[in-house]
């Protein structure tokens, strides 16, 4: 069970004069209430992240990109995360990464030579020893499993 104490009841609706960046305030404020349930394994960052995309915008997509970020830290096996993070990324005009994420959300979910299409190409957009380029050459090694 989660532990509402002193939990308010947020309107998500981003009526009014409030726009975008009211949209985004209310998201917050629904992570800042949830903060234990993510502990308790909610998708609470996930999809904080993925609202933040909806929203669009510079500012709406920087800050996706960094909740996405926590959110992986969080639950790095999370394919539908996975995606999200990368269409961040790409927004973020990080295509290695984009095409990383891409590659590691194919392997999470069994997609095994989309996998390594996906690595190849992250190694080839990737600088040589980055701690992405490895994670890509460690989805190559599949390869010769």
């Amino acid at each position: 069970d989660l532990d509402h104490q002193g939990a308010d009841v947020v309107d998500l609706g981003g009526d009014g004069l409030e726009g975008r960046a009211g949209l985004a305030d209310q998201a917050h404020a629904v992570l800042d209430l949830g903060a234990g349930a993510v502990d308790q394994g909610l998708d609470l960052l996930g999809g904080l992240g993925r609202t933040l995309l909806a929203i669009g915008g510079s500012d709406a997509d920087r800050e996706a990109l960094n909740v996405l970020e926590r959110a992986r830290r969080a639950d790095p096996g999370d394919a539908s995360m996975m995606r999200s993070l990368a269409v961040a990324y790409d927004r973020a005009g990080d295509r290695g990464m984009a095409t990383l994420l891409t590659a590691e959300r194919y392997a999470v979910t069994g997609r095994r030579e989309d996998a390594l299409l996906h690595a190849k190409r992250a190694t080839r957009i990737l600088p040589d020893g980055s701690p992405g380029w490895l994670r890509a050459q460690d989805i190559l090694a599949l390869k010769k499993e």
